[in-house]
């Protein structure tokens, strides 16, 4: 279930590929690690019965600052209009400050699927785009460095 709006507002919307499995994990993780050093966070967690359509619109809509946990299939357009393809095309098309963090072995990650994918992470992770290099990292390592990214941006 989404929080209220007064929960979410100005958080920070953990944007990442849900696999079920090792991937999904380290975003989870890196996301309560960020919660843990009070960063007001905000990722889609849907059971049964539950609609994450309406929980990503929630989180896009509420966001001022995306965080893109980035495997090689990151930015895949894939059939859902809820996928990190559409997540990042929000973010860069509202100017919203998009935090990438390298877990893929290419950068940027040339996903699968329709090129618009590729394509679009070539403009929007561009070589003037810092990111966080995460590979080789704990989910604890990476959220201090997104802490520390997410302070400069205010400044």
């Amino acid at each position: 279930m989404a929080p209220s709006h007064a929960q979410t507002a100005g958080y920070k919307f953990v944007s990442a590929r849900f696999d079920g499995g090792e991937k999904e994990r380290m975003a989870r993780e890196i996301e309560e690690h960020l919660k843990g050093l009070n960063v007001n966070t905000f990722m889609v967690e849907s059971g049964a019965g539950e609609d994450f359509g309406t929980q990503t619109a929630h989180g896009l809509a509420n966001m001022d600052a995306m965080i893109a946990i980035c495997y090689d299939n990151y930015g895949e357009k894939t059939r859902t209009k809820y996928c990190s393809y559409y997540e990042v095309k929000n973010a860069y098309e509202r100017d919203i400050p998009i935090i990438p963090v390298r877990l893929s072995e290419k950068w940027p990650p040339e996903p699968p699927g329709p090129p618009e994918g590729a394509e679009q992470l070539k403009l929007i992770f561009g070589p003037s785009k810092v990111r966080i290099a995460g590979a080789g990292k704990s989910a604890a390592e990476i959220a201090a460095e997104i802490a520390a990214a997410l302070r400069n941006i205010k400044k």
